[in-house]
């Protein structure tokens, strides 16, 4: 709802299989915001590109599950960059390897719904802040790729060898 007082027009597209899709959508229901929240379901990975093409931002603010589960190197946060997407992730697991807070996107406390919502408000109501993020993440993901990770270590290598 926070974010809903300042951008009235937010939607907020869920992709994936959350793990308590029928809680969050009654609790949607409850907050009255069910018809700005889309469960878009399990999305093939060739159809992600798509999917970041429709969105103004990448959230991906994990929390520790129950069992000790972390989250692991932001990849998908990765490919969001490359789409052009500035990304919002929590300070937790290997997501903030993905991004430089405030370079290439925003980090926040993990399970801080309130420091989120300013996070998602302070990039929907600043296109020049949100495009400059996103220029950066995409300079860092096209060095991110397997190719230029591969180039450099055998450029290294090669180096070594002479």
């Amino acid at each position: 709802p926070a974010v809903l007082t300042q951008c009235p027009d937010a939607v907020y597209l869920v992709a994936g299989l959350p793990t308590r899709q029928a809680a969050l959508q009654k609790l949607a229901t409850e907050l009255h915001v069910a018809e700005h929240v889309i469960f878009a379901g399990m999305v093939p990975p060739e159809q992600l590109p798509t999917y970041f093409n429709l969105c103004d931002l990448f959230i991906l603010v994990s929390r520790e599950a129950r069992q000790g589960d972390l989250e692991g190197y932001g990849i998908v946060v990765v490919e969001a960059a490359l789409c052009g997407k500035t990304a919002i992730v929590s300070d937790h697991g290997g997501l903030p390897e993905a991004v430089h807070d405030g370079q290439t996107g925003l980090i926040v406390p993990p399970e801080s719904p309130d420091e989120t919502a300013q996070a998602i408000i302070s990039l929907l109501t600043n296109e020049q802040k949100r495009a400059s993020l996103a220029h950066e993440a995409l300079k860092k993901a096209a060095t991110s790729s397997w190719e230029h990770r591969v180039a450099s270590y055998d450029a290294i290598l090669k180096e070594m060898l002479v």
